[in-house]
């Protein structure tokens, strides 16, 4: 047993650290974890300003911009389909989400070299919903094919 002894003005006060620290940690680590997750709201807001205020998404892969979406989203619901607690993916969740936004905001503002088309939003569209399909039907024991 680990205590310390402190001595303030005439009171002696003996403070168990392990106990504290059992006690605190778990508490620390959790609000660690969301102070992570209202951080990760922010990761693209520099990118979503940039495209709102040019009104452009020069520069922008669709293709990467998809691979993203599919990339944040396969971490996300793997541990949201496994029962992980909410701060083990929610930074991953929120930014699967802002990725998603991106999508929208490129199909809006891209326009060189040429619009994108309605066929492939929709055909993006389409795949995205059977992709969260699968996984929501998919059994718990093959979700190791996510990752």
């Amino acid at each position: 047993l680990h205590t310390h002894t402190l001595l303030h003005t005439s009171t002696m006060v003996e403070i168990d650290v392990e106990s504290l620290t059992e006690a605190y940690l778990p508490i620390l680590i959790k609000l660690m974890g969301l102070l992570i997750i209202v951080g990760s709201c922010l990761n693209k807001a520099p990118l979503f300003r940039n495209i709102v205020k040019t009104k452009s998404v020069a520069g922008m892969s669709s293709s990467a911009v998809y691979s993203e979406s599919i990339m944040y989203a396969n971490a996300a619901l793997y541990s949201l389909r496994r029962g992980n607690p909410f701060t083990a993916y929610g930074e991953t969740l929120l930014i699967t989400l802002q990725s998603i936004i991106v999508v929208i905001l490129m199909w809006r503002y891209q326009s060189e070299p040429a619009p994108i088309p309605i066929r492939e939003r929709l055909l993006a569209t389409f795949l995205f919903a059977a992709y969260l399909t699968l996984v929501f039907a998919m059994p718990l024991d093959q979700l190791h094919l996510l990752m």
